[in-house]
């Protein structure tokens, strides 16, 4: 089984903010730590991604595609070109 790289790097920032929504103003402190780690935590996800990425070629790799709804063909697919690679780390 392969683990879907672009998946976890995407959503990872999403889930920890809303993680640091939940932290609230209060407590300031556990928020920005929560930022730190989840921002940690998605730069060591995205190694995998610029090491494994294959700059001789202009496909799209590490593409993920599901059927999201089907009955309407909509789908959740990702993937990464020689654009966006940089902007994933």
């Amino acid at each position: 089984m392969e683990l879907n790289w672009l998946s976890i790097v995407t959503w990872t920032p999403i889930i920890g903010g809303l993680w640091v929504l939940a932290a609230g103003s209060r407590s300031a402190p556990v928020a920005k730590s929560i930022a730190l780690i989840v921002s940690l935590l998605t730069f060591l996800f995205s190694i995998p991604l610029y090491t494994g990425f294959d700059i001789t070629t202009a496909d799209m790799q590490f593409t993920e595609r599901v059927a999201w709804i089907p009955a309407f063909h909509i789908e959740y697919y990702l993937g990464i070109d020689g654009f966006s690679m940089p902007l994933i780390l």
